[in-house]
């Protein structure tokens, strides 16, 4: 199967979760755009994308399975681009930047039709889509009626824009024969003129040998240039030998200079004399800074009298700590007499016991403090008629919940029965994917909103 459209600004296609297509982009290049491939592989998606873009007609069924939003964008030659966005539960557009929210559909923004020029032509309350073919559908108005085919053209403003084209296209019909005639005189003479320079070839052939001959000329006085340079520059060399053996003819009198010896050792000897003295600078200041002191005194050994300052140490430590106790004790009582305890422990009880009861009587007596005084009572008419009211509230209730019973009934056969046609056509036929029954009830009621909300 193959698809045709006239692709005069559209450049770029992306389909993102439309139908079978996950991540689609498609160039278009100039002219005549065919899309060719095997049955099932989204050629049909790309045309239906292009007219939900334009039209924004049902479009519930286009999002990928187990996706929450599938897009369509377009850019154009100028660079200006057109998005459709398609969530569960709504539709949004983007214009070069502009979002356009909450359409109903058939809603397209007029931005969209400036951008590309492609929406239906509306004629007494009709409208025609002369821009998209269906697949395995005749031409455009083919199959039409007579007066539906009158009708387009009698009122469609295109009517008349076919019209000129075609007046137009005669024109420049008329105008390429006539130039066509004129291009076949030109050609004409021409061919006259032609004939009649033939002998330039001579010519060109002559003067042809004569660039040769002035190209090989060029050579041979760049040649001569160079010949002289180097005449020049053998004078040159010749003026600095006679030079050079002038100066060898007086120097042969001279004697041979002396052999220079080794001097490493030297050098090495002269910085070993250097840091000696330097050593002893430092030496003989050390010397007379030492003159002027005493004779320090001898040191006896330590360790003993560091045995006895810590043994001080502890002892002082244990002093006061002993010193501390005696002055905690001091300020202490002699201890009470112990008698029978079995008479305080029910003494304690019983003080436990009325403790408690007196708590608990005090309790009573805030609780009671803080109530308000009872209610006066009123006339009784008020309150059976409420409760009459709500006795009518309660069995209405029972029938509604009695009819919500038998709905649910309803909708387990129902279930039951569309669960039991997924088992027997598990694939979808749009993509061929798995279908979830769980998702497709979700998206039969997100259907069923958008046709409530369209209406």
């Amino acid at each position: 199967l193959t698809h045709f459209w006239r692709n005069e600004l559209i450049r770029r296609i992306q389909l993102v979760n439309f139908m079978s297509h996950d991540d689609t982009m498609i160039e278009l290049a100039d002219g005549l755009t065919v899309l060719v491939g095997p049955n099932n592989c989204g050629k049909s998606a790309v045309v239906a994308a292009l007219q939900i873009l334009c039209h924004n007609g049902a479009s519930t069924h286009v999002i990928r399975h187990n996706e929450t939003e599938c897009r369509v964008v377009v850019t154009t030659d100028d660079g200006q681009t057109v998005e459709w966005k398609r969530t569960k539960t709504s539709v949004k557009y983007v214009v070069n930047g502009t979002v356009f929210d909450r359409l109903g559909r058939g809603n397209v923004p007029a931005e969209v039709h400036k951008v590309l020029r492609l929406p239906k032509v509306e004629a007494n309350n009709d409208a025609f889509d002369i821009h998209f073919g269906e697949q395995k559908s005749p031409i455009f108005l083919i199959n039409a009626t007579g007066s539906r085919v009158a009708q387009f053209f009698a009122a469609s403003s295109d009517a008349a824009s076919l019209v000129k084209m075609q007046s137009l296209h005669k024109k420049r019909s008329v105008e390429a024969r006539q130039r066509q005639t004129q291009l076949n005189l030109d050609a004409v003479r021409l061919t006259a003129e032609l004939s009649r320079l033939a002998v330039a070839d001579e010519v060109g052939e002559e003067v042809g040998r004569l660039e040769v001959e002035y190209v090989e000329l060029c050579a041979a006085e760049v040649n001569a240039q160079g010949i002289a340079r180097a005449i020049a520059a053998l004078e040159v060399a010749r003026v600095a030998l006679r030079q050079l053996e002038a100066r060898v003819a007086a120097l042969a009198s001279l004697a041979f200079a002396p052999v220079l010896v080794d001097t490493h050792a030297l050098k090495t000897l002269v910085v070993q004399i250097d840091v000696a003295q330097q050593r002893s600078r430092r030496s003989e200041a050390d010397q007379n800074a030492m003159q002027g002191l005493k004779v320090g005194p001898t040191l006896k050994p330590t360790e003993a009298m560091q045995q006895l300052t810590v043994g001080l140490c502890m002892k002082m430590c244990e002093f006061i700590m002993f010193a501390a106790l005696r002055d905690a004790m001091a300020a202490l009582r002699s201890p009470p007499e112990l008698v029978s305890v079995d008479g305080r422990a029910r003494d304690g009880v019983a003080l436990e016991q009325a403790a408690s009861l007196l708590s608990h009587r005090e309790k009573t007596k805030d609780a009671v403090s803080s109530l308000t005084p009872p209610p006066v009572l009123l006339e009784t008419q008020e309150r059976n008629s409420t409760i009459r009211a709500l006795r009518e509230a309660d069995t209405k209730c029972k029938l509604k919940t009695d009819g919500l019973e038998s709905a649910n009934v309803v909708f387990a056969e129902h279930d039951k029965r569309r669960r039991d046609w997924l088992k027997e056509h598990p694939l979808c036929p749009t993509c061929g994917e798995t279908i979830d029954a769980d998702r497709m009830a979700a998206l039969h009621a997100s259907c069923g909103e958008d046709e409530h909300a369209a209406s």
